[in-house]
């Protein structure tokens, strides 16, 4: 739409406001400035006079709120409309602008929100319908009986887990070898794992000094490393804190591909680890992962809670564990 946002907001809000024009025409009358004249004008009026007395209402119509606009901009003709323009354009600005989404407070407020303000909003809602997801999958815990109920193993209920949540390996052997080719060609950045290491507070110096001394073939536990010399960053042990201090190690010129000889290291012994992402939907033209089952291993740990707790009855046992 071809009409700045100061426009839009004098066109649907300032020409019907009666505040607004009484204050418009309090302060031109003391400018000595003309306002608006029409087929209303008194007879009786001055000759000398260049104020028009109006009786505004709380209802104006599309020809009194056209005539109002132009009295706001009548020393800004390049502001001008069209009445036919106007009035063409007013219904569609006066839904544009009374949308909730598009104005703080629930469009009680003047202050129209920003293009940040409207993403973020929108990102807290795919969250709020996400989360509520998550809660009918899970059906407050009762996905545990519906397991047990099935019949199925928990590997089996891992491979329908996988098959139905994520996509297939081919697929994702496929999105792989796409991704490697754009960053070879230099269309797309490697992505990082890790922040500016200067946002991270650890023992610098006696972790160098560590990795400088260790023999070739050593056996690193890196998130142990990082326990050790206490990395964090806002004062949080970070989740991938071993892969960021082995980053940090790379770029501090160790040659971390000497180590963890008996362990298969990505772009060493595999050129990149495929992993299955989870499958993805379109939501407000934004793509968006869907939310996924609990795990077979989360499940298994629920069952031994729920047993030990008493919430789950499985008879009693007519053989012991271990025969002799």
């Amino acid at each position: 739409m071809d009409i700045c946002n100061f426009a839009k907001v004098i066109l649907t809000r300032a020409t019907k406001d009666i505040s607004s024009l009484q204050w418009w025409k309090k302060q031109n009358s003391e400018n000595n400035r003309p306002i608006l004249t029409d087929n209303y004008q008194n007879n009786n009026s001055d000759d000398n006079s260049n104020t028009i007395q109006k009786s505004y209402t709380s209802i104006f119509s599309l020809m009194e709120r056209h005539q109002n606009y132009m009295m706001f901009m009548d020393g800004y003709p390049k502001m001008h409309v069209e009445y036919d323009y106007f009035k063409k354009r007013i219904s569609r600005l006066q839904s544009y602008l009374t949308e909730k989404k598009y104005w703080k407070s629930g469009g009680k407020s003047e202050e129209p929100i920003t293009t940040a303000e409207h993403r973020q909003e929108i990102k807290k809602a795919v969250t709020v319908s996400k989360k509520k997801f998550e809660e009918v999958i899970k059906d407050y815990g009762n996905d545990v009986t519906n397991f047990l109920s099935s019949g199925k193993s928990f590997n089996q209920y891992h491979r329908d887990r996988m098959a139905g949540f994520y996509e297939s390996k081919v697929r994702a052997e496929e999105r792989i070898e796409k991704l490697i080719r754009q960053e070879s060609a230099g269309k797309k950045k490697s992505k990082q794992h890790h922040g500016n290491f200067e946002n991270y507070s650890f023992d610098r110096t006696g972790f160098l000094n560590e990795m400088t001394s260790k023999p070739s073939g050593s056996d690193i536990n890196w998130t142990l490393m990082a326990k050790k010399y206490n990395l964090q960053i806002n004062g949080k042990f970070p989740a991938n804190a071993g892969q960021v201090i082995l980053e940090y190690a790379r770029k501090q010129g160790i040659n971390t591909q000497t180590h963890n000889k008996e362990k298969r290291v990505s772009s060493r012994d595999y050129l990149r680890r495929i992993r299955r992402a989870k499958n993805t939907i379109y939501m407000r033209n934004k793509q968006h992962s869907l939310p996924t089952p609990r795990t077979g291993k989360a499940t298994k740990e629920d069952v031994k809670r729920k047993l030990q707790s008493g919430e789950l009855y499985i008879g009693v046992k007519i053989a012991e564990e271990c025969i002799p």
